[in-house]
C-alpha cells in the first residue's frame, strides 16, 4: 500500500484559530440542560397525546432515561470519568434528545416560519454562497441544484478514524484502486476482494492512499504495520484487540503500547523511512519516543472534545444499545475488555503542528 501526503504545514496554534473561524456558523446548540428541561415540561404540558396526532400526525413515544438505565443497570459513570461532567452531558442529551427534534418540527410547520441562515448552511452542507443564493431565489421541492460545490474538510481535522461507515466497494486483484482522502484503511476494512478481472492482471491488489492529513498517513502506516505481524494460533484474539484499540479507543488495555512500539520501532527503522514525509516521520517519532500516557488524562482530554450536541445515545432503541453507546461517548474506549492501563498515545498526544 502506498500513502500519500499532500503538504499544507500549519502550527497547532494556527489549526485551532482557523478551525474555529471556519466553524462559528455551523456550531451545534449551547443550550444548558435546565434550560432544556424546560422547554421540555412545557412542551409536555401543551402536546398532550391527542394534540400530538393533530400537530404531527402521530403519537411520540417518550424518551427512555438513558442517564438512570447506565446508573442503574450498566454500572454507573466509568472509572476515571469526572462525574460532575458526566451527569451534564448525559442530562444535556437527554434533553436534546427527547422534545427538541419535535420542537424545531413544530416550529417549521408554522405558516410564517423562515430558516435562519446558520440553519440553512447546515441543511445545504456547504458555505457556499452560490448555492445559499440559489437556494434563496424561489426554489420549490423538486428543484435541482445543477452546480457541484467543492466541499472538503479543513485540513486541521484529525479524523483518528473515519466518521462514516465504510462501504462495501468491489476492489479487484491485479489492478490499482487510488483513495482520494482515504482518512484510515476502513475502505479496505469494508471491501470485497474479487478475482482479477480477466487473464491479463496478474499480482495483487495495489491500493494507493493520498491524504491532506499528515495525522492520517502516520496512523495509517502504523496500523498497517501492526496488521502485517504474523497472527499467532495462541494469543490471535489479544492482537486483533490491540489492532482495535490503537485505530478506534481512547485507552488501551495490557499488552496494546508494547504492539505500538513494535511497530513505529520497524516503521523508523525500515528502508524506506527515508521516503516518509518529514512531518509524517516526525509524528512517528515522536510517538516512539513518547512515555505512556496515564489513564486520568486520557479521560480528560477525550472530555475537552466532547459536544452533548453530537450524542447519539437517544437514536439507539434498545437499552443494552444506549447503555453501551453511553458509556463509548464518555470514555472513548473500544474493543477493551477490562479496565484500561493507558491512553492511546496515537489519538491524543501529537506534537504542535
Amino acid at each position: 500500500a502506498n500513502l500519500v501526503l499532500l503538504d499544507r504545514p500549519r502550527s497547532t496554534r494556527q489549526q485551532l484559530e482557523e478551525r474555529r473561524r471556519s466553524t462559528n456558523l455551523v456550531s451545534g446548540s449551547g443550550a444548558a440542560p435546565d434550560m432544556l428541561g424546560s422547554v421540555r415540561r412545557m412542551m409536555d404540558k401543551f402536546m398532550t397525546p391527542e394534540r400530538e396526532i393533530q400537530v404531527f400526525g402521530r403519537k411520540i413515544d417518550p424518551m427512555p432515561d438513558f442517564y438512570e438505565e447506565l446508573r442503574n443497570q450498566g454500572g454507573g459513570i466509568p472509572k476515571g470519568v469526572d462525574r460532575k461532567w458526566a451527569a451534564n452531558y448525559l442530562r444535556t442529551s437527554y434533553e436534546q434528545s427527547y422534545r427538541l427534534p419535535h420542537f424545531f418540527e413544530f416550529h417549521m410547520k408554522e405558516p410564517d416560519y423562515q430558516p435562519e441562515p446558520r440553519h440553512l448552511i447546515k441543511r445545504l452542507g456547504t458555505m457556499d454562497r452560490r448555492k445559499f443564493e440559489w437556494y434563496q431565489s424561489g426554489r420549490k421541492p423538486g428543484d435541482v441544484y445543477q452546480h457541484r460545490s467543492a466541499n472538503s474538510y479543513h485540513f486541521s481535522i484529525r479524523h483518528s478514524f473515519s466518521n462514516q461507515a465504510y462501504r462495501q466497494e468491489a476492489l479487484f486483484l491485479g489492478t490499482t484502486h487510488v483513495a482520494v482522502g482515504f482518512v484510515d484503511l476502513g475502505m479496505l476494512f469494508g471491501a470485497t476482494l474479487n478475482d482479477p478481472p480477466s487473464s491479463r492482471h496478474l499480482g495483487p491488489l495495489h491500493f494507493i492512499g493520498v491524504e491532506l492529513s499528515a495525522y492520517a498517513v502516520a496512523k495509517t502506516l502504523v496500523i498497517w504495520e501492526m496488521l502485517k505481524k504474523p497472527l499467532p494460533s495462541a494469543g490471535e484474539d489479544h492482537q486483533l484487540r490491540c489492532v482495535v484499540q490503537a485505530w478506534f479507543s481512547a485507552t488501551w488495555s495490557d499488552g496494546t503500547e508494547a504492539m505500538v512500539k513494535e511497530a513505529l520501532a520497524s516503521l523508523l527503522t525500515a528502508g524506506e523511512s527515508g521516503f516518509l514525509h518529514w512531518d509524517v516521520k516526525r509524528l512517528l517519532e515522536h510517538w516512539y519516543e513518547a512515555k505512556t500516557l496515564p489513564v486520568q488524562h486520557a479521560r480528560k482530554h477525550f472530555a475537552e472534545f466532547r459536544s452533548a450536541s453530537t450524542s447519539c445515545i437517544g437514536d439507539l432503541e434498545r437499552k443494552i444499545d444506549r447503555i453501551a453507546m453511553a458509556k463509548y461517548e464518555l470514555t472513548g474506549d473500544f474493543g477493551l475488555t477490562g479496565d484500561p492501563v493507558s491512553g492511546n498515545t496515537l489519538m491524543l498526544d501529537c506534537p504542535d503542528g
